[in-house]
Order: structure tokens, then C-alpha cells, then sequence
């Protein structure tokens, strides 16, 4: 699934934005039944909160962010906790993932974080963006 595609942003936003933001789970995907994923929908943008754990490294907690800006959509990856030796994290994942980057929003996503957005969108549309059934 594009992650960038704008289209299917605004029908997300269309369908579930609320000002005051409305917030939906997704519990196991296809790569992981126990994967967890929380979604807040606004009426201008996507957040998507995922926890990843990188053996022998640390477990991360992101938050990324979708929002339509003119034509296109603009995908942000921001740590919200990171757990695990500070000096390991550093040396295997770089600085944007380091503990005193926690807050800070980053516009460049990795292959994996974007195939885990990718991943998020699936299973938010399979979950939330099924057609109504008919009333009987």
C-alpha cells in the first residue's frame, strides 16, 4: 500500500477525522497476530502508534504521522519511548533513534519503518474502511 497516497488519506479523514480525534485499535496483522497497533484519526491528519522491538538493541515506541499537505501526504516518525542501552542504539540504528531524540519528529522513514506504516494502513483499512452491511 503507498503510504503516500492522498487519496486514501482523505478517505480515512473522511470517513473516521473528528476534531477531537477519533481513536481505534487494531490488534494482530498478517505478519504478527500479537502485533498492536493504536490509531487517532483528526480531521487533518493520521496518527499511527506502533511499539517495535529490535533484539539485543531496545524496544521503540513511534508515532507516525500522515498528513495531506497540498497534493501530497507527508508521513512524520517520532520516538515517543525508548528503551535499551543508549550506546547500542546508537551504534546499530544512529542518533534519530537515540533516547534524547524522544519528541522529535523525523521526515525520513527507513524501508522497515515504512513497510510497518504500510503494514498499519492495511490493517487499519481491512479493520475500519469496510463498506457498511446492508440493513435488513
Amino acid at each position: 500500500m503507498d503510504i503516500r497516497d492522498p487519496a486514501n488519506l482523505a478517505r480515512i479523514l473522511a470517513r473516521h477525522g473528528s476534531a477531537a480525534g477519533t481513536s481505534l485499535d487494531c490488534f494482530g496483522t498478517p505478519e504478527d497476530p500479537e502485533d498492536f497497533m493504536y490509531f487517532t484519526v483528526l480531521e487533518d491528519r493520521l496518527h499511527i502508534d506502533i511499539q517495535r522491538v529490535r533484539v539485543e538493541v531496545g524496544s521503540f515506541h513511534f508515532r507516525f504521522t500522515l498528513q495531506r499537505q497540498s497534493a501530497q501526504v507527508v508521513v512524520t516518525r517520532t520516538p515517543s519511548n525508548v528503551e535499551g542501552t543508549h550506546k547500542r542504539i546508537r551504534a546499530e540504528l544512529g542518533d534519530d533513534h537515540a533516547k534524547d531524540r524522544i519528541g522529535v519528529p523525523f521526515h525520513t522513514l527507513s524501508d522497515d519503518e515504512e513497510e510497518w506504516v504500510a503494514t498499519a494502513l492495511q490493517t487499519f483499512a481491512a479493520d475500519w474502511m469496510r463498506p457498511a452491511a446492508p440493513s435488513a
